[in-house]
């Protein structure tokens, strides 16, 4: 099974695009974080991701890291407590995410 988005809305930006959606996430958290590509995505001319921004993580903590060396894609990694006031881990490798849903915005082209 893998991360589901689910498009909701779409407004140009100039020449770019600002999309809006929901992730369905998985029940295999793939370490290092869940691969995106602007080619998974709904954009019309799919050449670079400018910003990913999530919200209703459901207690988790979701990060974009692009790719330095390709603006098209990168990671989005998903960190919980690490225990007390510690600082955040990333969620080992094959966690059961179903049932989380962030809502996302992505600029991009």
């Amino acid at each position: 099974m893998a991360a589901v988005f689910t498009k909701k809305s779409d407004a140009d930006i100039g020449k770019d695009q600002l999309i809006s959606g929901d992730l369905a996430l998985d029940n295999s958290y793939p370490g290092g974080g869940y691969p995106i590509s602007i080619r998974d995505l709904p954009f019309r001319v799919r050449s670079k991701i400018h910003s990913l921004n999530t919200t209703g993580s459901g207690g988790y903590v979701a990060e974009w890291v692009p790719d330095p060396a390709n603006p098209r894609q990168g990671n989005l990694f998903i960190a919980e407590s690490g225990g007390g006031a510690g600082p955040l881990v990333e969620v080992a490798g094959g966690t059961d995410l179903s049932g989380i849903v962030l809502s996302l915005q992505i600029h991009g082209r």
